[in-house]
């Protein structure tokens, strides 16, 4: 199960064999593989009887394996592993170690692979420029941080997450061995695959778990995962959380206890919210972030209240009295009462679908607002200072459309999907609009001047536009 470690293995083996050396691969089931790899040829461009040193980067999005050693450790590994030889001990501090590396390897012509870099420092000690390498030398940098990649490498290769199809054969493989499997057993396993969604650590570890196990035994495991994630696979992934700084730390658990409602990235999502759950398991009031209704607390930063339209319900606004830390709050299908003076006005984001009222409360106070979805809502009028609005749904017509609309000097993203205008206003104020999104407006019949920074205009099925 190791797809992405025998996909890398691969890229060796290619590699070595342009080379001329003579390593061996064993890869036991490479699903998927040899597309991939040829993708990769091409970046790295081992055909060419071009002697440039050529470094490419592999954006892979997998798990962190935790590193103990230091920049010195990681540079006696590179020198001792490059050339043949024991444990190198004289390296003793960083900049000796990048004299080295550049005066052993610079007349060689080399295949070095640095796996899983975190850092730029981490780039700088092992291959800080083409020149520390010999004529027709490949460089291979994987990394799950693009950020790392883009002005040292000559060119980037996005890591392809298995599809569906491919997670099937390779988990049925695992699971089954290449014996025969009956259909009811391929439908179990095309759950799995659906809830790991690609994952490789995920389906490696459900797959030990299931493996000769009876269907009941299957059926019971996949309710589980609904609520419970594998202990093996958030142990694994807590490694990569815990290499992000604590602002990263923050966005990730808002993304997963919020913005996943839908499917996607569902392993990852789980993993979020077992985090959250262990800031306190046996009383929710003390969690950071909360997103089931019966869940209540004063110390809350983010809260979801996600209703369906059918399900349209009213709240007292005084239970938010206390809860002065909220920074993201989703309230879909929800009125409240007794007016919006209670919400906290330290709010970075907000979601409130099916928002009742034609316009913003002047005791709804929210300047550090820099998000609002309101979509399906009865919103006319809006704030100044908005940065991002989405009015998608929202039955707006060209009598309806906001009319403050173009006052919204700030605004950098707006959705007017999925209304029945057949013009819109004139946007050309809007000098911050980005990114313009007028799907399913399908009367729309004329778009008047547009904003000069605009780089976005989405109008999938506006046929007429």
């Amino acid at each position: 199960m190791r797809h992405e470690a025998n996909f890398i293995g691969r890229i060796v083996g290619e590699i070595d064999r342009q080379l001329n050396n003579k390593r061996s691969l064993d890869i036991d089931f490479p699903v998927g593989i040899e597309s991939r790899l040829e993708k990769l040829s091409k970046e790295l461009r081992i055909e060419s009887s071009n002697k440039d040193v050529r470094m490419v980067g592999i954006w892979v999005m997998r798990v962190r394996a935790a590193n103990p050693g230091g920049l010195v450790s990681l540079q006696e590994q590179l020198l001792s592993e490059t050339l043949n030889r024991s444990k190198m001990k004289d390296v003793g501090f960083v900049d000796r170690g990048t004299i080295m590396i550049k005066e052993k390897f610079q007349h060689r012509k080399l295949l070095v692979i640095i796996d899983d870099v975190d850092k730029v420092e981490q780039l700088e000690a092992l291959a800080r420029s083409h020149d520390w390498f010999g004529p027709g030398s490949r460089i291979v940098i994987t990394t799950r941080d693009e950020q790392l990649l883009k002005p040292r490498v000559d060119d980037i290769y996005v890591a392809e997450k298995m599809d569906e199809e491919e997670a099937l054969e390779l988990f049925i493989w695992h699971a089954f061995k290449g014996c025969h499997v009956n259909e009811e057993y391929v439908e179990l396993s095309r759950r799995v695959v659906s809830y790991c969604r690609g994952l490789p650590l995920a389906l490696k570890v459900l797959v030990s778990s299931l493996a000769t196990q009876s269907k009941e035994v299957w059926e019971s495991q996949l309710d589980k995962l609904n609520t419970i994630p594998p202990e093996d696979v958030v142990n694994k992934l807590r490694i990569s959380y815990k290499g992000l700084d604590n602002k990263d730390k923050d966005i990730f658990l808002d993304i997963s206890c919020f913005l996943y409602w839908n499917g996607q990235e569902v392993c990852h999502a789980d993993i979020g919210r077992e985090i959250v759950c262990e800031e306190s398991y046996y009383d929710p009031g003390k969690r950071s972030r909360l997103w089931h209704q019966e869940d209540g607390t004063d110390e809350i930063q983010g809260l979801a209240l996600n209703l369906e339209i059918s399900e349209k319900a009213s709240f007292n606004a005084q239970a938010f009295e206390n809860i002065r830390r909220l920074k993201l709050l989703q309230l879909n299908y929800v009125e409240l009462t007794d007016g919006y003076k209670y919400l906290s006005t330290n709010m970075l984001w907000m979601c409130w679908h099916g928002f009742p009222l034609p316009s913003i409360p002047n005791q709804f106070d929210q300047e550090s607002l820099v998000a609002m979805d309101q979509q399906n809502s009865k919103l006319i009028l809006v704030w100044e200072e908005s940065k991002e609005l989405a009015l998608a749904g929202c039955s707006l017509t060209e009598d309806a459309i906001p009319k403050d609309l173009r006052s919204l000097i700030s605004l950098a993203d707006l959705n007017l999907g999925n209304n029945g205008f057949r013009r819109l206003p004139s946007l050309g104020g809007l000098s911050k609009l980005q990114k313009l999104r007028l799907d399913d407006c399908i009367n729309l019949t004329a778009i008047p001047d547009l904003p000069t920074n605009l780089t976005v205009l989405q109008a999938v099925g506006t046929s007429k536009a």
